[in-house]
């Protein structure tokens, strides 16, 4: 995920685009938005699985956002959510044409947007490339409304076509209507194959209606979705059929040929298109993580359960199970880990059906949690979590080969109850995750809310030293009050030296 906006939610009007880097910090008064932004993953996470009426489940374990009209703005209509992404345009068409080899193909960027009017998506808006469609969809039925591709609406070419969100989607998944059943008189709706053998019977008849439907199939897999430029030169390429190869000659990106052909070809894929773009979004979404303001404190000890864990929950009250869990291999690991960073690690022994979870300080000794700081029991789940994300332990347990490398790691407060060095010692986490992440083939982005100084002050000394790069930050001032630019957000950064540049005087005073 390249960045977010959010319209219309809670306290925020219009955040813009607020790029995703591999360390993006949230900083701003209380109600000022920052934590809405941040708890938009565990809030579309928590629907996941659930049967839910519209593609967001706004109460949940994780968050609360009570119902959609709690959640809407004052005064507005929609909740607006865009997501830049990228996909992989290998997958567009995969299922439709699966016995065609194609060439090598590459990521595609994507921007992803959807208006929540109720319990449904009123509309969808995908941005590949420099192609746009946009589709309206009807409140009590679903209907598709309007089919708009790159201006022009084709609502009458696709005809009859619903959206429906299952439970584990976000975006509709659209079918086209195939028959009546006259005496229960119930509409029935296939796959995008009807649809698709009239789109390419179209790109036939301008091209030449004595060719080989297959032909003109394979023609248009061969060319797949791509910015126009990139179309269009595929396009011209083609040799399979040379009366293609002649009408193509002369054609450009205005031609009117062409501009057909390329909305036809859109309009071909359309339903994988979305397919794709919703999987990619959901993957993404379920590889994110989520870390509450305030986690559970320790206590002497803990009932042993039976089950297997393999990630933190919000409030850290699984962290002894998951120690448990551990094998010597990864627990040595993460041992490593955590005493060459902080000096310090956390050690569960069972006894007697109960575990007792210690902390170890090389300089200190060996201490009960229950004994030892507060403070101890609130970093204590972000920081195994973070070591489980960086290390894909949550992928090697579970042996799963996700389509996106992708994780997101969202903290509220990871400075709470900490003392400044150890707030110092946190970020330099982070700055050090992130290297080890991608050294694994891990894309971490970690999204982080606070109040603290120091944390942001830490990370400018680390650009200042080389340890991070200025353009893998972001910094997020949120404002109650819209800015000149219309947005509650404005952006500063780093410069090479460490200084904030686009920083309010006084902020921390």
């Amino acid at each position: 995920m390249k960045a977010v906006q959010i319209q219309n939610l809670r306290g925020l009007t219009d955040t813009g685009e607020i790029p995703l880097k591999l360390i993006n910090v949230l900083v701003g008064a209380n109600s000022s938005g920052k934590s809405t932004f941040l708890r938009l993953f565990p809030l579309l996470k928590q629907g996941f699985g659930a049967r839910k009426s519209g593609p967001i489940l706004w109460y949940g374990e994780d968050v609360d956002f009570g119902n959609f009209k709690t959640s809407l703005r004052n005064g507005q209509k929609s909740i607006n959510l865009s997501f830049g992404i990228e996909i992989d345009q290998r997958e567009i068409g995969e299922r439709q044409f699966h016995n065609y080899t194609r060439p090598s193909l590459q990521k595609l960027p994507v921007t992803v947007s959807i208006s929540v009017v109720d319990e449904y998506i009123n509309n969808l808006s995908i941005k590949i490339c420099n192609q746009t469609i946009n589709l309206s969809f009807d409140r009590d039925k679903r209907y598709v409304q309007t089919c708009v591709i790159n201006g022009k609406d084709y609502i009458q070419e696709i005809g009859d076509v619903i959206g429906i969100i299952s439970s584990n989607s976000i975006l509709p998944t659209l079918l086209s209507r195939v028959g009546i059943q006259a005496q229960k008189e119930r509409l029935f709706f296939s796959s995008w194959s009807d649809i698709q053998k009239q789109t390419i019977n179209a790109i036939k008849d301008l091209i030449d209606k004595r060719a080989s439907l297959r032909t003109i199939e394979t023609i248009v897999n061969d060319i797949s979705i791509d910015s126009k430029e990139k179309l269009l030169g595929k396009a011209k390429s083609s040799q399979l059929l040379n009366s293609w190869t002649k009408r193509m000659a002369s054609a450009n990106l205005d031609s009117h040929l062409f501009c057909r052909i390329n909305d036809f070809i859109i309009l071909y894929f359309l339903s994988d298109l979305v397919s794709v773009v919703d999987a990619t979004l959901c993957q993404i979404i379920k590889n994110s993580y989520y870390m509450a303001p305030v986690r559970a404190s320790a206590q002497r000890y803990y009932r042993v359960q039976n089950l297997s864990v393999s990630s933190i929950d919000s409030m850290g009250q699984n962290l002894p199970m998951f120690l448990a869990n551990m094998s010597e291999t990864h627990r040595k690991r993460f041992h490593g880990w955590m005493d060459k960073h902080f000096g310090f690690y956390p050690e569960v022994k069972n006894r007697a059906g109960h575990i007792s979870m210690y902390l170890v300080d090389g300089t200190k000794g060996k201490y009960n949690m229950a004994d030892r700081g507060f403070g101890y029991s609130q970093i204590l789940p972000i920081l195994t979590q973070l070591w489980a994300l960086t290390n894909g332990y949550n992928r090697r347990i579970h042996g799963r080969k996700d389509r996106s490398n992708t994780i997101l790691f969202a903290i509220e407060q990871p400075e709470l109850h900490l003392h400044p060095l150890l707030q110092k010692m946190v970020a330099k986490a982070f700055v050090a995750s992130t290297e080890e992440a991608k050294r694994n083939n891990i894309d971490l982005k970690i999204v982080l809310e606070t109040h603290s100084n120091t944390i942001i002050d830490s990370l400018g000394e680390m650009v200042a030293n080389k340890e991070i790069s200025q353009d893998d930050i972001t910094i997020a001032l949120f404002d109650s009050e819209l800015q000149e630019s219309q947005y509650n957000v404005r952006l500063a950064n780093y410069t090479s030296e460490g200084f904030l540049e686009n920083w309010p005087i006084g902020f921390f005073d």
